[in-house]
């Protein structure tokens, strides 16, 4: 019988010390944007209008939070009427809606649609994405303030 209960007692040792490390873990945040040229501004908050060539474009961002600490991204971005630039640049920037704001950090740059990637990004950044006061932007050698833009939904 007594060495039922230290058994017993080492088990639930061993629980109350594993029951901390389960609840550290950081659940992963979802992020999206729907870009397309309409959403784009100029870096006086002017709205932009887009030229003809350019008028249907749009892209998709999805993105997840997680890793041990939250500050790792995982993203994906996709678009198409962007052009036919060689060079393609997507960034994430600072900025509520309709405003134009300091680059967060660079997805890619070349990109190509369709591309991958996992970031390390800063605990301010993580903040800044989760309260929608971020949008990322399609960068072409032709359109420098961006040639499609959307704003960054956590959920």
């Amino acid at each position: 019988m007594r060495d039922i209960r230290k058994a017993l007692a080492l088990c639930i040792a061993a629980a109350v010390v594993a029951v901390p490390t389960v609840s550290a873990a950081v659940s992963a945040t979802r992020l999206t944007a729907s870009m397309n040229a309409r959403h784009v501004v100029t870096p006086k908050n002017k709205r932009w209008v887009p030229p003809k060539a350019v008028a249907n474009a749009r892209g998709t961002f999805f993105a997840t939070l997680g890793g041990a600490n939250g500050r790792t991204l995982r993203w994906r971005i996709t678009y198409t009427g962007v052009g036919a630039s060689p060079l393609q640049i997507a960034d994430v920037h600072y900025g509520a809606p309709g405003k134009f704001g300091p680059i967060l950090f660079r997805l890619c740059g070349p990109c190509r649609s369709g591309q991958t990637g996992t970031k390390k990004i800063t605990p301010a950044a993580v903040r800044t994405l989760k309260s929608g006061q971020a949008w990322v932007t399609v960068i072409t050698g032709k359109y420098p303030n961006g040639v499609i833009r959307g704003q960054i939904k956590a959920s």
